[in-house]
């Protein structure tokens, strides 16, 4: 592994973690911050290898072939731990790395933890976690990473040195994007925007179809508005779809068409539309035994009913693409 393998919206925290280890300044706790997707674990798992590496006094990236840098790509070594679980992180799992934290390192000096998607853990384990972070021996360095500071307690944050990682330009998006897919500039445009812009999320929507199963959705989506659709075809259609992928993307082209006009009945039917997926979403996520097929149905029915108004903005605003 080397550092041309980091994105370049990277680098320079990568730089800053390397001069801080250099000055003896490495803190015991660094908590990252930024987008799904936009690299955070990436750079937490890079450096740890770097810091295990026998060779890493001499370069600015793991040599990738000492015992520890394969321990480290292999994700067995003794010492370093990993929290990464799609549920919330609960005391169980901070006892977990407390129990190995206690243990003296099997190779070199260093004992390293990574805690991913920081912001769910239950309120047990954030305790538990904040004595392990107020007196860690030496040699010790926790990386967490989180969407964003707001759900990470104080008593967490005031114990960590902070780091946001932000979502690159656009343009740098799409120059990664182009070097890692042979996607045209289309499909490349619509997965960045899916994505809120993150290019390795987009490269992810490109690589699972996603992009083309949103694309569909919203050509379907757009000729409801225009009341041109065979509903209960369609709503068999939705019904087979993932219905937290199907209403966020609406939603978000809804926020879209707000943000470009500032006509005041184009706002209106937005925000009406927005208000109308939003109550079909907590409905079908409800864990009521709800007709799901109803429920959109009944939203089909109510974005045609408003298709007069639609086709009255077309004449006041250009309308974005989601596409």
């Amino acid at each position: 592994m080397d550092t041309s393998n980091i994105p370049s919206w990277l680098q320079t925290k990568w730089q800053a973690l390397l001069q801080q280890y250099r000055r003896n300044a490495l803190p015991h706790a660094i908590l990252l911050t930024g987008k799904l997707g936009i690299g955070k674990s990436q750079l937490a798992t890079q450096f740890f290898q770097w810091l295990h590496c026998s060779q890493h006094q001499e370069n600015d990236e793991p040599c990738g072939h000492c015992r520890s840098c394969q321990l480290m790509t292999a994700n067995t070594h003794p010492d370093h731990y990993v929290i990464n679980t799609e549920t919330t992180i609960k005391i169980d799992h901070i006892r977990g790395l407390s129990n190995q934290q206690a243990l003296t390192p099997h190779l070199g000096l260093w004992k390293t933890s990574l805690i991913t998607a920081a912001d769910k853990m239950t309120t047990s384990a954030y305790n538990a976690l904040l004595k392990l972070l107020e007196e860690p021996p030496p040699y010790r360095l926790f990386i967490l990473t989180a969407a964003a500071m707001e759900h990470i307690p104080v008593t967490i944050k005031s114990r960590c040195q902070h780091h946001a990682i932000v979502t690159p330009p656009i343009q740098i998006g799409r120059q990664w994007l182009h070097r890692h897919t042979q996607c045209d500039e289309q499909t490349l445009k619509t997965a960045l925007m899916l994505a809120g812009e993150v290019p390795q999320q987009a490269l992810q929507y490109i690589q699972t179809g996603r992009v083309e199963k949103i694309t569909n959705l919203m050509h379907s989506f757009k000729n409801l508005q225009a009341a041109h659709a065979n509903i209960p075809l369609l709503a068999e259609q939705w019904q087979e779809s993932d219905i937290e992928l199907m209403t966020t993307h609406i939603q978000r082209y809804c926020q879209q068409q707000l943000l470009n006009t500032d006509v005041a009945d184009t706002r209106q039917y937005y925000l009406s539309l927005y208000n109308d997926v939003l109550t079909m979403k907590k409905q079908l996520l409800s864990r009521h035994n709800m007709n799901r097929l109803l429920i959109i149905e009944n939203f089909m029915v109510t974005v045609m009913h408003k298709a007069p108004l639609f086709s009255a903005t077309l004449g006041q605003d250009n309308h974005g693409n989601f596409s």
